[in-house]
């Protein structure tokens, strides 16, 4: 190939590679180890541009639409670029190899960057397996966004810094945990357009973070798993992840089999009464449940020092069982309210020392376990 040949020239909108360059900022690593993961790798591929960018951890492929009037590949520094890019107007931008340097050029605008050596940026792997799991994009990212909030996020623990992804053979369970909760849900087989059985892997939290930001439509999304790692294939993105190593936890075990007392209450009620007693609540977050059953009866008090106290009865539709003194941090509380579907929640508990779990009365797809603090 010519040295011509070799030369990128390509004009393409600044709001497409704009939104091109922000997904693969956010991937790629801000390392003085390894300065070269500051940078991203643009290459023409037919009539797009393909922006790579990488961590070691997640890589990331973006195609953006654009005129391509020389073939070719360069090194960019990503934030540099993404800066400039940020504060032009959405015009068309040309961007093109000349003499060791970058050029990118509007109407009335011309910056020149020196050249990267490209022989250093390290090579994004490839998933060579056929898709093997089509989801709707939407169904997909709620299941993640309502389990998130439930990672690790201490590497003391790899295995439960990520989100566990079990494949059964009528469900896509997806599960996190951080010992002091667990979420768990459930997407059925009817929701999935392809699906592997038998397959399960535990996503890094940062993937799954990035996974939440990308998805933006109502597309599906294909997942490909090869050996450690797992690839995402979403509109014009490819994003590919490494895998967590390490057996997940029996959570299963985790789960209440049966409660000593159980309350059904309007969701909006309690999510109201938790937020005002987190005002007056210590420093370790504890909000006190007091709950009466014969006198038909749940106060909910919390008290501090220096700020003080409060107490207030909570409305609800059903309360039946045992007697119940139960501590609870309000922030996790309100982490697995905000995540139920329905206007009525089941809150089922086990004892003043065990989990508690709340659910929707509506739908039965998601569970929330929470532990007590201990008294």
């Amino acid at each position: 190939m010519s040295e011509k040949e070799n030369k990128l020239k390509i004009i393409c909108l600044q709001e497409n590679i704009k939104n091109g360059l922000n997904i693969s900022e956010r991937v790629s690593c801000k390392n003085s180890n390894l300065p070269i993961l500051n940078n991203a790798l643009i290459k023409t591929d037919k009539g797009f541009l393909k922006i790579l960018s990488t961590n070691l951890e997640i890589g990331v492929e973006v195609l953006i639409p654009c005129k391509v009037k020389q073939q070719g590949s360069s090194i960019i520094p990503i934030r540099l670029i993404l800066n400039l890019i940020n504060n032009l107007p959405n015009t068309k931008i040309q961007i093109e190899e000349f003499e060791n340097k970058l050029l990118i050029s509007t109407d009335n605008l011309k910056t020149s960057i020196p050249i990267i050596n490209k022989e250093e940026f390290p090579i994004i792997p490839k998933i060579k397996k056929e898709s093997d799991i089509i989801i709707n994009s939407q169904i997909f990212k709620k299941a993640i966004e309502q389990v998130l909030n439930s990672v690790a996020l201490s590497d003391l623990k790899p295995e439960i810094s990520g989100i566990l992804f079990d494949f059964k053979k009528d469900s896509l369970n997806i599960v996190a945990t951080d010992v002091f909760r667990l979420s768990e849900k459930i997407i059925l087989n009817k929701d999935i357009k392809k699906i592997e059985y038998n397959e399960s892997f535990i996503l890094p939290y940062k993937t799954a973070q990035e996974l939440v930001k990308i998805i933006d439509s109502n597309n599906d999304i294909i997942l490909n798993i090869e050996d450690n790692q797992v690839a995402f294939l979403y509109d014009k993105i490819n994003l590919i992840s490494k895998i967590i190593e390490g057996e997940y936890p029996n959570y299963k075990q985790i789960i209440p089999k049966e409660s000593k007392t159980k309350i059904i209450l309007n969701k909006e009620e309690f999510l109201s009464k938790i937020k005002i007693a987190s005002i007056f609540s210590s420093n370790i977050n504890d909000i006190k449940l007091l709950i009466d059953v014969k006198n038909q009866n749940i106060l909910i008090k919390s008290e501090d020092n220096i700020k003080g106290e409060f107490s207030s009865e909570i409305d609800f539709n059903k309360l039946e069982g045992e007697d119940i003194k139960i501590v609870f941090n309000w922030k996790y509380l309100l982490d697995g309210l905000l995540n139920i579907e329905g206007e009525d929640i089941v809150f089922e508990l086990s004892g003043n020392s065990s989990p508690a779990m709340l659910k929707s009365k509506e739908f039965n797809d998601y569970l929330y376990i929470i532990m007590p603090i201990k008294q």
